[in-house]
């Protein structure tokens, strides 16, 4: 009787800190920070941790003493201002990049028969790449909050540009076959997002009563 079965596993492991102050001035200047600091086994000794700020800045002008005189009319009124940065491991195609990208791999290659027997080859797998980092994505984040007529009308407006940087792809070069090895994913790709967004909503009794 024959049995025969393929079977491969992948091992990622990751961990991750952060830490978050806020302040809150008189409910008129709000602030808020977090550090962040990830890891992950995708990378080598000298890049497997990354660290990652971010910062939050709000001003509530309706509790200032110069709004007074737009009480009757105007509820709520605050300004943000935002930075924000996260790491991710994916690459081009927003998938997790290949584990033990950064040093040299073996892989099953082509069968061969010697006498009786069938051998199972291995080949080199990708070239490394030790330098391999995290994907970086910086947020930034302007906009503000209103609510006026006793809040029956409210809203927000937002305008915000995000770009990400060092994302992992292979270059596409022509290679000759005699090589015998992928090339190395880099981290070379970048790309960015930019839009505005704004929201209004009226809240208010269908009937008296």
């Amino acid at each position: 009787r024959a049995w025969g079965g393929t079977g491969g596993y992948n091992f990622v492991s990751g961990a991750s800190y952060f830490g978050r102050i806020n302040y809150n001035y008189a409910e008129r200047y709000i602030m808020q920070a977090t550090l962040r600091r990830d890891g992950s086994s995708n990378f080598g000794t000298n890049n497997k941790w990354g660290i990652f700020p971010s910062f939050s800045l709000g001003w509530n002008l309706t509790n200032e003493s110069f709004m007074e005189n737009t009480s009757n009319w105007l509820d709520n009124l605050k300004i943000r201002a935002s930075y924000g940065t996260t790491g991710n491991d994916l690459n081009v195609n927003n998938k997790e990049i290949e584990p033990f990208s950064y040093m040299n791999v073996y892989q099953s290659g082509y069968s061969y028969i010697w006498g009786d027997n069938l051998n199972l080859g291995i080949e080199p797998g990708a070239t490394p790449n030790p330098y391999l980092t995290w994907a970086t994505s910086a947020t930034y984040n302007v906009g503000f909050d209103f609510g006026v007529l006793n809040n029956r009308l409210s809203g927000s407006f937002d305008a915000f540009y995000k770009t990400e940087k060092d994302i992992l792809g292979s270059r596409i070069v022509t290679i000759p076959d005699t090589y015998g090895q992928s090339l190395a994913p880099e981290n070379y790709a970048e790309r960015s997002w930019r839009g505005v967004e704004f929201n209004a909503m009226w809240r208010d009794k269908a009937f008296g009563g």
